[in-house]
């Protein structure tokens, strides 16, 4: 799950908590407080009492909004919790900041390979406090990678 997915799952529960308390105020008039307050209560199936009476139109949406509280919170929390066990956050989270690593690089040497010529090659750009890129196609090679002033690159 890319970022943008995981925010807009994110986004769907506070829209349906700004359609319901929109919804209560068109519908029953209440304050704004007691229009969220509703909203909360019913989609986190609380239900500690109703604010005010409400209309026969003001039941039939609550029952609405409880349903569709109930399925939206399921699936954002079922969501979230996969990308957390999945490592999929800390992944994408991860690739934003090596790229911006590498946008503020300047003046930095690139080394192709963590062979052993590679691992020479950044020892001794490591002891010189210069900046550079490790670029290997296994991904398992670079996962130990811990050199100060580089940066691992798969590709």
């Amino acid at each position: 799950m890319r970022l943008r997915e995981f925010l807009l799952t994110l986004a769907v529960p506070v829209l349906l908590v700004i359609a319901g308390t929109t919804g209560y105020a068109l519908l029953e008039g209440w304050s704004l407080l007691d229009c969220l307050y509703m909203t909360v209560i019913t989609i986190t199936t609380v239900g500690f009492m109703e604010v005010h009476p409400l209309s026969p139109a003001g039941r039939l949406f609550t029952s609405l909004l409880a349903l569709g509280g109930v399925f939206t919170l399921l699936y954002a929390a079922t969501a979230v919790i996969r990308a957390v066990v999945s490592g999929e956050i800390g992944g994408t989270l991860g690739r934003q900041r090596m790229d911006r690593k590498l946008a503020e690089l300047t003046g930095h040497a690139i080394i192709c390979g963590y062979g052993r010529m590679g691992r020479l090659v950044c020892s001794e750009f490591s002891s010189l406090d210069r900046p550079f890129v490790i670029v290997d196609q296994q991904a398992s090679v670079l996962d130990d990678f811990r050199v100060p002033h580089g940066i691992p690159l798969q590709g």
